[in-house]
């Protein structure tokens, strides 16, 4: 600094130009990590590039040596199970001169998308059909069962109106059903060409048609 004296010249100081900003430069990279539950890291990065000078110790003047050259490592990515970083790696610079620029790198996370389903399963403890189930990790998924045709739902309380999904995926949903029964009255008979109300893939049986569900009784008399 201009307080110190030059070594051979006790009678001069240093001039201006020769402290450590001068001859030292920290460059940095700053990397911020916004994880999905809400917190921050700095992962920033910081190197310090050097340069040494010359003093004419007559006239003071300071001429300048070239700075030296440095380099960044790579950056990967923190792996949080269930999310997909924006970036998952931050390449490594190989040579960062004087005139390197801050690029000021954001990561941020996205959910995954996940699967499930609803099984609907018989008395018997057999799988008569699935609903899909979607939906991303963390996210809170709506259980709409969707009975197949000709079935029912056996009631319990037991089966949840939403489920989370997870890094795992999204569980399983059983729903235990029973065959659906309908009753025919004799006022609204039906004929195998009639279709069934809920299952419109399938007809009426024989079996059920008016002479099936009313029988007239004649007591004559003379």
């Amino acid at each position: 600094t201009p307080s110190d004296k030059l070594p051979d010249n006790p009678g001069k100081n240093y001039p201006k130009g020769v402290d450590k900003k001068d001859l030292n430069k920290t460059v940095k990279r700053t990397i911020t990590v916004n994880k999905p539950a809400g917190s921050t890291v700095d992962a920033s990065q910081e190197t310090t590039l050097t340069r040494t000078a010359t003093v004419d110790e007559v006239t003071g003047q300071v001429t300048y040596g070239k700075w030296t050259t440095s380099k960044l490592d790579k950056y990967n990515a923190p792996e949080i199970p269930g999310y997909t970083p924006s970036q998952a790696e931050v390449p490594a610079v190989d040579q960062v001169t004087v005139d390197y620029t801050d690029p000021k790198i954001e990561i941020t996370y996205t959910p995954t998308e996940q699967t499930g389903k609803i099984t609907y399963v018989d008395p018997n403890g057999k799988e008569v059909g699935t609903t899909p189930l979607t939906g991303k990790t963390d996210e809170e998924i709506p259980v709409t069962p969707n009975v197949p045709a000709g079935w029912q739902i056996v009631p319990d309380p037991k089966i949840p109106t939403k489920i989370t999904a997870t890094p795992d995926g999204i569980q399983t949903v059983t729903v235990k059903v029973e065959h659906k029964i309908i009753t025919v009255t004799p006022t609204d008979p039906k004929t195998p060409s009639d279709k069934l109300p809920d299952n419109p893939g399938k007809n009426y049986p024989k079996g059920v048609d008016k002479k099936d569900l009313n029988k007239t009784v004649k007591r004559t008399i003379t």
